[in-house]
C-alpha cells in the first residue's frame, strides 16, 4: 500500500500511515483490521474531507513439512488412541517451536462423512524426534469409529479416509499416514 496519494487539486498529495494488529511477525493466523491516518502532505489535510474505508488483513496458517510415523495407526484408532512420531520438520516460524505446535495440534481422521478429532494427551521429546500420543475428544464416538474403520475394506470407504493435524497457525499433511489409513484393509 502506498504512504501518499493523489488529492487531484494543484498536484497536491496527503500522506497516509495504515495500522492492523495483524501486521506483525507473530500475529496469529485469522483475520485482522486495517485502519488508516491521512496527515499533510504536499497539501494540508485539513484542506480536505477524506473518507477511510476500513480493510481487512487475513493472515494464514503455515504448512509444515515433515515425516510422521506411527505403528498399527488402524488398530490404535479403533481403541480411539494414536501415537504419532514426528521429525524432520519444517516451516516452523517466528521461534515457534515443533513440540509447542505438536501439544496443541489437533489429530483428524475422516472416514466417509465422518470427521474424528484426536487431542494430545502426552508429548514426548527425543533429540530431533518427538512422539505424540493422542485420544479421541469425544470418547463417546469410539465405537462408532471402530466400527467405521473395521469397514474399512471397500474403495469408498478407504479412499475417502484421510490425515492431517492443525493448530493456530500450523497446518499438517502427511501422504505417507494418509496412506495408512486410506489402505487399511
Amino acid at each position: 500500500m502506498g504512504t501518499t496519494f493523489l488529492t487531484g487539486v494543484n498536484g497536491e498529495n496527503l500522506e497516509i500511515a495504515y495500522s492492523s494488529a495483524g501486521n506483525t511477525s507473530t500475529a496469529n493466523a485469522g483475520s485482522y483490521g486495517i485502519t488508516g491516518i491521512v496527515s499533510d502532505g504536499s497539501g494540508l489535510a485539513s484542506n480536505y474531507s477524506v473518507t477511510l474505508t476500513a480493510g481487512t488483513l487475513t493472515v494464514t496458517q503455515a504448512i509444515l513439512t515433515g515425516n510422521a510415523t506411527t505403528q498399527d495407526a488402524l488398530n490404535m484408532a479403533k481403541q480411539g488412541k494414536l501415537t504419532i512420531g514426528v521429525s524432520n520438520i519444517s516451516g516452523l516460524l517466528n521461534g515457534d517451536t515443533l513440540t509447542t505446535f505438536l501439544s496443541t495440534a489437533e489429530y483428524f481422521i475422516t472416514v466417509g462423512q465422518n470427521k474424528y478429532v484426536f487431542v494430545p494427551s502426552t508429548v514426548t521429546t527425543s533429540g530431533s524426534s518427538i512422539t505424540v500420543s493422542y485420544s479421541l475428544k469425544n470418547p463417546a464416538l469410539a465405537t462408532s469409529l471402530a466400527a467405521e474403520l473395521g469397514d474399512n475394506t471397500s474403495a469408498a470407504t478407504a479412499v475417502r479416509a484421510g490425515f492431517y493435524m492443525e493448530s493456530l497457525n500450523y497446518t499438517f499433511f502427511d501422504d505417507d499416514l494418509t496412506r495408512l489409513f486410506s489402505t487399511a484393509k
